[in-house]
């Protein structure tokens, strides 16, 4: 077996030969990986990122630079960069005065960043309820102010927070399915009289 080194191709001694043979295979090991990691991320950037179905454009077919953000053409691009700016609104109910002694919350705490859940936990900025409208937000919160200030035993004051996204028409779809679900619950819950925290009202997936 001949081993290529910084002076050309030799054939390693009997006591280099186990050290040569297993950098080899760590060798083909990593080529195999990347060559995975390349062709995942083709998979990926395989047709236009506006959605218009058309292949992506490339600067060249070596190292596949995005030419367009991984867009078809400058117009493509253009559109999506649009819609990018597109704000989808909801509304949270933010809760001020919370005692956070540590935990996931702790870190929200000390930014002012705390909300309530679907389930009436007190959550961060990812598990927080995303609600349909101000009105149902207003109604969650003056619902659960009594109930927060007795877990807390100390006054807390809730509040209605408007809130505004970007992101792709992809990705609010999939937002708006998720303040679907989070007012669903809230409605019910607050119809029920029901703010346990470990009982779900609707068999929904959430925080």
């Amino acid at each position: 077996m001949k081993i290529a080194g910084r002076y050309g191709r030799f054939k390693p001694k009997a006591h280099q030969s186990d050290f040569y043979a297993k950098r080899a295979k760590r060798e083909a090991q990593a080529r195999r990986e990347a060559a995975g990691s390349l062709n995942a991320w083709l998979e990926r950037h395989k047709t236009c990122a506006n959605g218009c179905g058309q292949p992506v454009a490339f600067y060249d077919n070596i190292h596949y630079a995005l030419r367009y953000s991984g867009c078809c053409s400058a117009q493509c691009e253009l559109e999506r960069e649009e819609r990018m700016r597109e704000l989808l609104t909801y509304w949270a109910v933010g809760v001020d005065g919370a005692r956070i002694v540590g935990g996931s919350n702790f870190t929200a705490a000390t930014m002012d960043e705390v909300f309530l859940s679907p389930t009436t936990k007190l959550a961060g900025w990812k598990k927080h309820a995303m609600l349909d409208s101000s009105e149902l937000a207003q109604a969650f919160a003056d619902a659960l102010t009594d109930v927060i200030a007795k877990r807390q035993g100390v006054p807390v004051k809730l509040r209605v927070v408007e809130m505004q996204v970007g992101g792709s028409s992809k990705a609010h779809e999939a937002q708006r399915t998720v303040i679907a679900a989070h007012s669903a619950e809230v409605r019910e819950r607050l119809k029920r009289g029901e703010f346990a925290p470990n009982k779900r009202v609707l068999d929904l997936q959430g925080p």
